[in-house]
């Protein structure tokens, strides 16, 4: 086995990222509210593969979709990518870009 760094090309797996959305929560935002707006937007367990939470207080949540098509399909839905829940903004992206709040 040989380690690699955290974000080396040869240690990501370009299949999986292509299946991955970052949700950016606010601060107070959590793992559960994510799942809860997940199903709001009639998302389910059988569409993903996993879910995580990023660094502490990065209030970042990164999603896996099982299928590719149906990740593509739900960013297309979501147009601008942000959606409120619970009073909570929370903005979509595709895993790799980072969004900048200023």
């Amino acid at each position: 086995m040989s380690i690699r760094s955290a974000l080396d090309d040869d240690s990501l797996d370009k299949e999986i990222s292509e299946r991955t959305i970052r949700i950016q929560g606010p601060r107070g935002a959590s793992i559960v509210l994510v799942v809860g707006l997940l199903r709001d937007l009639n998302i389910t367990s059988e569409d993903v593969d996993a879910l995580a939470s990023g660094p502490p207080g990065s209030n970042a949540y990164d999603v896996v979709f099982r299928e590719k098509d149906k990740c593509g399909s739900f960013l297309k839905y979501l147009n601008k990518g942000a959606r409120m829940y619970k009073d909570f903004d929370y903005e979509f992206s595709m895993f790799g870009r980072l969004i900048v709040t200023l």
